[in-house]
């Protein structure tokens, strides 16, 4: 019968794995000796922790997919477009290599293996158990977003848009994912997002083809919700007799003059109000 080996349950735990009775002294040392070895094959060697996210590289080495990506990306691996597209330069070796990363879930199963045996420990150890506390709850507050949006929140399915626009909660940015949930806000009376939504018609962003039409169906949707963003969109679009609309400088002055009461003050960008209160003040000037 095989007596059970006590496991580390966790970093700052003292049950840390110890070797069987059987095992002399010099037994211990290289099973000791062995586990480290082993844990410095799986330290990323960009941020010298273990990853939470390994990828392998052309390369052959284990890495973090945010701290490569960024490496890469930050022109650390590049010169200034002189290698052919998708290569770049290994971080360790500094040979010229595919962009191309592969997902590595063994390693990340290693890892964990290793930490909750008490084989891998130290502040490695300890940093990797604290993200993934952190990714724990960072799922949790997304369960509870998307419950809260499916019961009608509007601002739960705004903030969803938001994480994957911008990668929180542990998510991986995609902009098509985080348009479908702008527009569920939206559709639930988000003003923000009903604006953000129109804006993003009318250019074609991301994954959604130009539609003016419907641009400016939930641009005036948001404008009428509360956005001053909206607004100054529906009087451009009145002052211009553009994205369908046709000119009329009286309704784009009073789409305008609404922009001051709006409570979603969205316009601080590309000088809308300045834009507006600039065509106002020259009606006034032409009325005097």
């Amino acid at each position: 019968m095989c007596s059970s080996q006590p496991k580390r349950k966790h970093p700052d735990s003292d049950d840390q794995w110890v070797p069987p009775p059987e095992a002399t002294e010099e037994d211990a040392k290289r099973m000791k000796a062995a586990f480290d070895k082993m844990a410095d094959e799986y330290v990323c060697p960009i941020t010298l922790q273990f990853p939470f996210h390994p990828v392998i590289a052309q390369d052959g080495r284990i890495y973090e997919r945010d701290a490569i990506e960024k490496w890469w990306d930050g022109g650390a691996g590049g010169d200034g477009g002189a290698f052919p597209a998708c290569t770049a330069k290994s971080p360790v070796t500094n040979e010229i290599i595919s962009t191309k990363l592969i997902a590595a879930s063994q390693v990340r199963n290693a890892i964990e293996l290793g930490i909750e045996g008490g084989m891998f420990i130290g502040d490695r150890a300890k940093a990797w158990i604290a993200r993934k506390e952190a990714a724990e709850a960072d799922a949790r507050m997304v369960a509870l977003l998307k419950e809260k949006a499916a019961d009608g929140n509007k601002d739960s399915a705004f903030a969803l848009s938001k994480a994957y626009a911008e990668g929180k909660y542990n998510l991986a940015k995609d902009e098509k994912v985080s348009l479908e949930w702008a527009q569920k806000a939206a559709d639930l009376g988000h003003a923000f997002a009903a604006t953000q939504v129109g804006l993003a018609y009318q250019s074609g962003k991301g994954p959604l083809i130009k539609n003016f039409t419907l641009g400016m169906a939930y641009v005036q949707l948001g404008a009428v919700l509360g956005s001053e963003c909206g607004c100054y969109q529906v009087g451009a679009a009145y002052q211009n007799g553009k994205w369908g609309y046709p000119q009329n400088l009286e309704l784009a002055a009073v789409w305008y003059r609404k922009m001051p009461s709006r409570e979603t003050r969205d316009a601080g960008k590309h000088e809308r109000r300045e834009k507006a209160k600039a065509f106002l003040d020259g009606l006034e000037t032409q009325a005097s």
